[in-house]
């Protein structure tokens, strides 16, 4: 159904601000007694405003404290925004959290919404922001999808998570995207001086982790006035190994903070600490930043701007990091507008030392290798203490059941499947 944005507060007697039991549609709290209103309070407004901008009377979505509709909400969810979508936080005053509609999504990834406030008392206000949404003391959970609402498409690829494939201008790209509950980090080479550490990238390890995939990463010069457990490398480094930003200026420094937030600038204007970053490093070439196109060199990366070859590139949508190699022979620039018109909601994109220090292993495979030994990988990896592996699939031992038992489970699935389809045509029908 085609979207109408709304720019202001709805009239007192619009039934989707009301309570059902005073004539309305909406099943959430009562605030005025008098008039039936469920405003000035987020849920109210979301609840009504997810059956307005499509004009439906009912819908299913939660009616408990905002910050546990995410949790509950049997609608699609997502971390991409979408027009119509609630956006759910959690924490906040007094930890109920709080939800807003999705009005409008600009160019640049500026997400508009529409909201109301319990204890601010406001009835209805509008506020932009980026990714990754938080604000205040709140903490962005995700966006539940209004399913009358048509997605626009783009026609651009939504990075998937694992491994990916791709081709531009006749060249490969092979890549992997995060998977839930895979941290994105750096590991550095393991060496008892500075010059010796340097490993192929199936060797680093730091012990503590497993790794899902990596990625050559800093442009690196090797330090070698001092001893290091795993070698110390020009250009920012904070990772599960190493803490180090030696502010000497040739250098570039990207990092990601707690609360999700990207910073890039020259390693000398760099002063985060491993307390304030979830991690850091050193790209030759910062061309996105929070969803802004910038121009950022290292003056280190030689002369090699223009020349096509292969190129390793971090990437960030609002969904996730994915790490991307080109294994043919594209140019930066290319790479760059590869990005931009291929990867939907592009926010972040880094280059690093490429031509002969390009590599890329996912799992146990490397299917981008040139023979180096490399300082550091970035990775997508799992603490071993937090890791759970899965369940083995055990071949059942040979039965002696009667075969007609095995059609009489299989007529049972199939009846709860038609079952389960029942009530979701139900569901849909409640909505209409």
């Amino acid at each position: 159904m085609t979207f109408t944005e709304r720019t202001s507060a709805p009239a007192a007697n619009n039934k989707y601000y009301v309570r059902t039991t005073y004539g309305g549609l909406n099943k959430c709290i009562l605030i005025d007694s008098t008039t039936g209103s469920v405003l000035p309070n987020c849920t109210g407004y979301a609840y009504g405003r997810f059956m307005e901008c499509v004009g439906i009377k009912s819908c299913n979505l939660p009616t408990s404290d905002a910050g546990q509709w995410y949790r509950s909400a049997i609608y699609e969810k997502g971390k991409t925004p979408r027009l119509g979508a609630v956006a759910c936080w959690e924490g906040g005053q007094q930890g109920l959290g709080h939800v807003a509609i999705v009005e409008r999504i600009d160019p640049d990834g500026t997400v508009t919404v529409s909201e109301s406030g319990y204890f601010s008392k406001v009835r209805f206000q509008r506020r932009s922001m980026k990714a990754p949404f938080n604000f205040n003391s709140l903490t962005f959970q995700g966006f539940i999808y209004n399913p009358k609402v048509e997605p626009k498409s783009s026609g651009k690829m939504i990075l998937p998570e694992g491994k990916f494939e791709t081709e531009y201008n006749d060249q490969r790209i092979i890549g992997y995207g995060q998977r839930s509950g895979q941290k994105l980090g750096m590991i550095s080479a393991d060496g008892s001086k500075p010059l010796q550490a340097l490993q192929h990238i199936n060797e680093i390890d730091s012990k503590q982790v497993i790794i899902f995939a990596s990625m050559n990463c800093n442009y690196f010069q090797m330090a070698t006035d001092q001893a290091d457990p795993y070698g110390t490398h020009y250009g920012t480094e904070i990772s599960l190994t190493n803490h180090f930003s030696p502010h000497q200026g040739n250098v570039l420094a990207y990092g990601v903070k707690y609360d999700g937030q990207s910073v890039g600038c020259k390693d000398s204007e760099f002063y985060y600490t491993a307390q304030d970053v979830s991690f850091a490093c050193a790209p030759a070439h910062i061309a996105y930043l929070r969803g802004q196109k910038v121009s950022l060199w290292s003056s280190a990366f030689r002369n090699t701007k223009a020349n096509p070859g292969t190129q390793s590139m971090l990437i960030r949508t609002a969904d996730r990091f994915a790490l991307a190699v080109c294994s043919g022979s594209l140019t930066v620039q290319e790479c760059v507008t590869w990005a931009e018109e291929c990867i939907d909601g592009l926010m972040d994109l880094c280059f690093f030392d490429s031509g002969g220090s390009t590599q890329i292993m996912i799992g146990n495979e490397i299917p981008v290798y040139t023979g180096r030994e490399i300082p550091n990988v970035l990775s997508f990896y799992v603490l071993k203490s937090d890791y759970t592996e899965p369940d083995p699939v055990i071949d059942p031992e040979p039965s002696d059941e009667d075969p007609r038992d095995e059609k009489i489970k299989e007529l049972t699935r199939k009846v709860t499947d038609l079952e389960t389809k029942l009530e979701r045509i139900k569901a849909i029908l409640e909505e209409m």
